[in-house]
């Protein structure tokens, strides 16, 4: 099977967490970490100590958005949308009327806005869900779920509360079972749910390369009233044909009943105008004719490349995420045998092709899947830019107005980057100059150091005051400045991974894919552009190892750790040098006054000084420093 949502990432919960612990903090009249404690009393990007969703999940949150459905039983109608990689799906309470980057209202699928993991931690049971993928509501405002890696359908009846339990599941004999059966009453990775105007449910049965229709009202382990796609309930496995299918994914149920699907790896969207056990299609999009097995064809007007979800308005006109083109295409009304389509939305032509190939923004989409139409609006969970961009409709452009799951158009980070949350913190200091002590935080992968003005007033999950290496508290690229890759400068960082604090309130930071170390005057007080750097001959805008000349007092590769001792000195670990360089009054000098680790030698760089083994004189790939109250290293 060939899809492009990563399967295995909802797995990779604990690789990467963006959680500090902080255990005894000194100053500012903050009173922690009594003796004889080990409990941390306090955390910094999570809410409280059970989270570790990187980024701080919250309600603001999208990691690869899929499934998209609009209720509009109520007004103003909601948004449901399947946040696929947090395990659970998220309503926004006005369609109509949201703004960019709205925090949802309400839950599926955990016990609050907070928590990712599958199955709420534990065992497959009735709250939980492992890797949502299709949303579809009903005239009754009941929400039906495709919980795929559970291999079911859920049905939570409304009114819908924060982290309900469902009410029936369809695909399994209970609530408590998820085996990929392929039978009348089973499922197997089921990917797209729809309903038609009677209330009869359609599951795109993705494992078993088939459409599974239950009739309204259907119970728990209730048995399929009919198949398509396959000649009988136990038969699976692809085919190409009018009456085959090879990994469905998104469905659609038009105002004639006809029932629409993105046959996803036979790289085409069939329709069926007569609902019948092993229904054979009569249209087909993407493809010359329904025996025909191009694979995933180039871009043209014609083609499409592993299709996955699809939506109608009520007009007619035909909207299709041709998912690997990074594109969605709309095919208006009446919709012939392989058509060419009339709009295209994320390229500016019919052969463009590429994720975010005009560049992050309103007008750019990554592996588009959800689809889902409100009146005068389109909505596109744009998974690969963990977010849901909407359309103003009728067209008078392709440009994007609005989005969740991001705070604008020009930021796509998974989870959101934020002031509160944090992915992999590297590093923290006390800047003790100042009562209330300050705090730096390195956040790695951010490429960021955050500031908090006191650590007498931090509580559970306090957002930072201040970024150091971003334009904002939205960005995260490595040499931000301020276009992501943009050449590094001062007031840029890339994996900052060690911070140190003068006695007089100087910041210095271990900029280490950059190779440098930033020293930033009192940024708190001045600004956050840095005012000197070592490791680069004073150079702001150089990031290459040793200059690209080799080893000297000048130059650093790849450094890992920075302290200061009493009297102002640097000292900074030059890990890939496999060096200690000190730096005599670094306020005023960047050039190195003393090596570690080779014999006083600048010019040497090997492990151990590239002797057979380590003694007192040598070092192999250094990294954390400190220095003691005696001024010793």
């Amino acid at each position: 099977m060939t899809t492009s949502r990563p399967r295995a990432a909802a797995r990779q919960v604990g690789t990467i967490i963006g959680i500090v612990a902080l255990l005894a903090l000194a100053g500012g009249g903050a009173a922690w970490g009594a003796a004889g404690d080990t409990t941390a009393d306090l955390v910094l990007g999570q809410i409280d100590f059970f989270k570790f969703g990187m980024n701080l999940v919250d309600a603001r949150s999208i990691n690869f958005s899929t499934g998209v459905a609009i209720d509009t039983r109520v007004v103003p109608h909601r948004v449901y949308v399947a946040d696929f990689s947090n395990n659970r799906v998220l309503r926004f309470p006005n369609a109509a009327a949201f703004v960019n980057g709205e925090p949802a209202d309400l839950v599926l699928g955990q016990a609050d806005l907070f928590s990712f993991l599958p199955n709420r931690g534990g065992a497959v049971n009735a709250s939980g869900l492992d890797a949502p993928s299709g949303v579809a509501v009903d005239s009754s405002g009941n929400v039906f779920v495709a919980d795929s890696f559970n291999t079911r359908v859920l049905e939570y009846r409304a009114p819908v509360a924060n982290g309900q339990a469902a009410a029936v599941v369809l695909g399994q004999p209970n609530l408590t079972s998820n085996a990929c059966v392929t039978s009348s009453t089973g499922l197997c990775q089921p990917i797209g749910v729809a309903l038609d105007a009677l209330g009869n449910i359609y599951v795109a049965d993705d494992a078993a390369s088939r459409i599974v229709m239950y009739t309204h009202g259907a119970l728990t382990g209730a048995a399929a009233a009919l198949i398509i796609g396959q000649p009988g309930p136990t038969s699976a496995g692809c085919g190409t044909s009018a009456t085959t299918l090879c990994v469905p994914f998104g469905l659609a149920v038009d105002t004639k009943g006809s029932l629409w699907v993105a046959d996803s790896d036979n790289d085409r969207v069939l329709r069926y105008s007569t609902i019948v056990n092993n229904a054979a299609a009569d249209l087909v999009i993407g493809q010359p004719d329904f025996t025909t097995t191009s694979t995933c064809p180039p871009p043209t007007q014609q083609s499409l490349c592993r299709p996955q979800y699809v939506a109608l308005d009520s007009a007619g006109n035909l909207f299709v995420s041709d998912n690997i083109h990074s594109r969605v295409t709309e095919y208006n009304t009446p919709v012939n045998n392989d058509p060419a389509f009339n709009e295209v939305f994320g390229q500016t032509s019919a052969s463009a092709r590429g994720c975010n190939s005009l560049g992050l923004g309103a007008n750019s989409l990554c592996s588009p899947e959800g689809l889902a139409l409100d009146g005068g609006a389109l909505f596109v969970s744009d998974a690969n830019n963990a977010r849901v961009v909407s359309y103003s409709l009728p067209l008078l452009d392709t440009t994007a107005d609005r989005v969740l799951g991001q705070h604008d158009f020009i930021h796509a980070k998974a989870d959101m980057v934020k002031a509160t949350g944090m992915l992999e913190p590297a590093a923290v200091a006390i800047d003790r100059s100042v009562i209330p002590n300050r705090l730096y935080m390195a956040d790695s992968l951010d490429n960021r150091v955050l500031g908090y003005h006191s650590v007498a007033a931090l509580v559970n999950g306090a957002p930072a005051d201040l970024v150091i290496g971003q334009p904002d508290f939205f960005s995260y690229y490595c040499n931000q400045n301020p276009k992501p890759h943009a050449p590094v400068d001062a007031d840029t960082l890339c994996n900052p991974s060690a911070i140190a604090v003068d006695p007089k309130g100087n910041l210095y930071v271990a900029d280490t894919v950059n190779n440098r170390v930033l020293e930033y005057d009192i940024p708190f007080t001045t600004d956050t552009i840095a005012d000197r750097v070592y490791g680069q001959a004073g150079n702001f805008f150089s990031a290459e190892c040793n200059d690209s000349d080799g080893p000297n007092a000048d130059t650093l590769c790849e450094p890992q750790g920075v302290a200061i001792d009493p009297a102002g000195n640097l000292y900074i670990s030059d890990s890939n040098n496999n060096r200690v360089v000190e730096y005599n009054t670094p306020l005023t000098n960047s050039h190195g006054n003393l090596i570690f680790g080779q014999f006083g030698n600048f010019g040497i760089s090997l492990c151990n000084a590239g002797l057979s083994g380590p003694t007192a004189d040598t070092l192999c790939a250094p990294a954390g420093l400190a220095i003691d109250a005696a001024a010793d290293l």
